[in-house]
């Protein structure tokens, strides 16, 4: 097979081209010419575009202030300083209530069991111990007798009291009470 030259390209005998940017016409071997030739076209409209982009300063301040808006964007994902009193919580759900007389589902227990102290808690082996009591007494199967803990304070500075206990318990047995 005898080959002239076109383009650049090397074409084989028996092969008709339509202009410089037309399509070949090939009877053999067309698989081999049309990627000899697609790949001799994007090679001249690459460097023809490479050679518009140079010359053209709007392009580059364009490409300029594209990276430099990229950058300030990634550099502004950034976590913020969390003040060190905060606690953050991840639950799968909201609670119900607040309310640990009230909220029984697992959220809000799990929500109650970080913001409120009960009298006693259980160990890691479940045993009971102390907790806003410090200790405590049964003197017969239907009393228990607990002695609070001193310096315990609410959330306002106000004192614990056994009145405050003491309404706990009654406005859990008795929901009708004032303030419910």
């Amino acid at each position: 097979m005898s080959e002239g030259a076109h383009d650049g390209l090397k074409i084989p005998s028996g092969a008709k081209a339509q202009g410089s940017n037309g399509a070949w016409d090939v009877r053999a071997e067309a698989r081999t010419l049309h990627w000899s030739f697609a790949v001799a076209k994007a090679r001249s409209f690459c460097l023809a575009f490479s050679a518009r982009l140079k010359s053209c300063p709007v392009t580059k301040l364009s490409c300029i202030c594209l990276v430099l808006a990229a950058v300030i964007v990634i550099a502004g994902c950034h976590a913020t300083q969390r003040d060190p009193g905060t606690v953050v919580v991840l639950i799968e759900s909201s609670p119900a209530n607040l309310d640990p007389r009230v909220g029984t589902d697992a959220q809000s227990e799990r929500i109650d069991g970080l913001l409120f102290d009960g009298l006693v808690a259980r160990d890691a082996h479940f045993n009971f111990v102390p907790a806003l009591a410090e200790r405590w007494e049964q003197p017969d199967p239907l009393t228990l007798k607990f002695t609070l803990r001193g310096g315990v304070r609410f959330h306002d500075g106000r004192a614990l009291t056994a009145a405050d206990v003491a309404f706990t318990i009654e406005s859990m047995l008795n929901p009708k009470m004032p303030g419910e």
